[in-house]
């Protein structure tokens, strides 16, 4: 086991107080029904904002906001359709800033940038936007109620995973440690990987136990599975984009953790499994 140094202990405090100031706000946001959108629309417009700013960079500022309103939009017309019974042929809107965006593109000159800035526009909404919106189909049941403890289990299980990589790996998985995607992401090991799954489950066990949620273990054992695999998984797609696009961090909103999208890059892919499996269950 490596000991830590100073300059790594400083690193663990700082991102510490970091994550639970995130924690808290994404806590009191999942619990109570008329703050969860709040959260969620600010989040979208981070998360949106960071990414297009690394595929695109600065300007195209119209591209980026008919992108940026789809994303939000779709997140806000569906939270309305679950919570509130709007007909659900309005979600249908979120599509015109889309259709707007690539006639938009057709005007610039260069041939390479209508393509390349077309799909980045369109792959935001699709990996960031769409795994949001569909946190609502956790969030209200079949009547329209509200309750959060869903979502929030998920976001227990993944902060668990993430936390238990991050000192799994700090402790065990550095020089020489067996590393997972040297390619992509040469400090994570598989060391965290495990120490990932390891306190995702001890979390599952944890919930289940205190029934947080009325699933039994079973569920819970699959739920953990989700949460350890994809999060792992979201978490190298984002490493890839930003070593495509040669920056270290998304951004810079989080002391310690860089950009909003590199605290909710595991998020976005658990998120997505978990209601696919939840539905199919008739779990939700």
């Amino acid at each position: 086991m490596k000991k830590l140094t100073p300059k790594q202990k400083k690193s663990v405090t700082v991102r510490s107080i970091s994550g639970f100031i995130f924690m808290a706000l994404m806590i009191v946001g999942a619990l109570w029904k008329y703050a969860f959108p709040i959260v969620m629309l600010c989040v979208i417009v981070i998360l949106m904002d960071e990414y297009l700013q690394l595929a695109i960079g600065d300007g195209e500022w119209l591209q980026k906001s008919l992108s940026v309103i789809s994303g939000v939009s779709g997140f806000l017309l569906a939270y309305l359709h679950y919570g509130f019974g709007l007909p659900s042929r309005y979600i249908l809107l979120c599509i015109i800033p889309i259709l707007a965006e690539f006639i938009v593109m057709l005007y610039l000159n260069n041939e390479t940038e209508k393509y390349t800035k077309g799909l980045s526009l369109f792959s935001g909404i699709i990996y960031i936007a769409l795994p949001l919106t569909l946190s609502n189909l956790m969030v209200f049941n079949a009547s329209g109620n509200y309750d959060g403890k869903m979502i929030l289990t998920m976001m227990f299980l993944v902060w668990a995973n993430d936390c238990g990589a991050y000192v799994f790996g700090m402790l065990f998985g550095q020089n020489p440690g067996h590393k997972l995607f040297p390619s992509i992401s040469p400090k994570k090991s598989w060391e965290g990987v495990w120490g990932g799954a390891f306190f995702t489950v001890l979390a599952a066990i944890i919930l289940c136990t205190i029934k947080f949620v009325p699933l039994g273990w079973g569920h819970f054992a699959i739920l953990a599975l989700i949460a350890a695999v994809f999060a792992d998984y979201g978490d190298l797609v984002e490493s890839q984009i930003k070593r495509h696009y040669g920056v270290k961090d998304a951004g810079n909103i989080m002391p310690g953790h860089g950009g909003l999208l590199d605290r909710f890059d595991s998020l976005l892919f658990v998120l997505p499994a978990a209601v696919i499996y939840l539905k199919m269950a008739s779990l939700i």
